[in-house]
């Protein structure tokens, strides 16, 4: 997928800070794309409405209009929009204002070109960790609930399991699959697969007399092998001692839980 470029206006009152902000700053070089630079907040409003930026870059202190009003017409309007607010002046009860209307980057003029990248970087990696979730989220279409993913397991353990089978069965992301199975069930989807097996082979080999080859192929198991060491890892015996403990308990009243 091709990156976007983040789009940035920028408001200050002050032409030369302007002139520095079109003439002297390589945004493209950054992949940014300066939409508008704008001499008060106001108008600024009208552009933020019709361009949607990504990030606003506005001096705090400016006639009319300042960017802690600015600051605060964001938070309503478009809590979505990333500030970063300039001043000339380090200025702490600004700097608690803006803070409290949502500003989280502070910049001190005159602008250090490295310093506002590094900002604008750590803003563009979290709007693409936001779009990649919103991304999975719309991904994952029609009649969907987490407790479909974990039926579907349930009643097709026996066949070979995968996250990417999910995925591709519910028109959803692995990694999406992932999470919802740690959320709902607290375990990962490898391990509520291996519950759900053994937990069918515990049963049959308690209700019926199959030979354990043919337990371990009911329940999911290609390998006898690996599907006799998983259940030794599990319950610290045998699927055979398993059962013949299941047998005895029985015939002295006290069957195996």
């Amino acid at each position: 997928m091709m990156q976007q470029r983040i789009k940035v206006i920028a408001i200050d009152d002050d032409r030369p800070a302007r002139d520095m902000l079109t003439g002297f700053i390589n945004w493209q070089a950054h992949g940014c794309e300066l939409v508008d630079v704008l001499s008060n907040a106001r108008l600024a409003i009208q552009h933020i409405q019709a361009n949607q930026p990504d990030i606003v870059l506005s001096d705090i202190r400016m006639p009319e209009m300042d960017g802690l009003e600015l600051a605060r017409w964001l938070k309503e309007n478009a809590p979505s929009v990333n500030v970063i607010m300039m001043s000339a002046y380090a200025d702490f009860e600004y700097a608690r204002k803006a803070i409290t209307n949502g500003v989280k980057h502070y910049l001190l003029k005159p602008i250090d070109e490295n310093e506002l990248f590094e900002i604008i970087e750590a803003i563009s990696l979290g709007i693409t960790r936001q779009n990649i979730v919103q991304c999975e989220a719309e991904t994952c279409k029609g009649d969907f609930s987490p407790n479909k993913f974990i039926a579907y397991v349930n009643s097709n353990f026996s066949s070979p399991l995968s996250l990417d089978d999910l995925a591709e069965t519910f028109y959803c992301s692995s990694s999406q699959v992932s999470r919802i199975f740690m959320r709902e069930t607290g375990m990962t989807f490898h391990d509520y697969v291996q519950h759900a097996r053994l937990k069918k082979a515990c049963e049959l080999l308690k209700q019926t007399s199959d030979k354990v080859t043919e337990i371990s192929r009911r329940v999911g198991y290609v390998s006898e092998k690996h599907f006799i060491r998983v259940f030794k890892k599990c319950f610290s015996i045998t699927p055979l001692v398993y059962r013949k403990r299941y047998l005895e308990e029985t015939r002295m009243g006290q069957p195996a839980k």
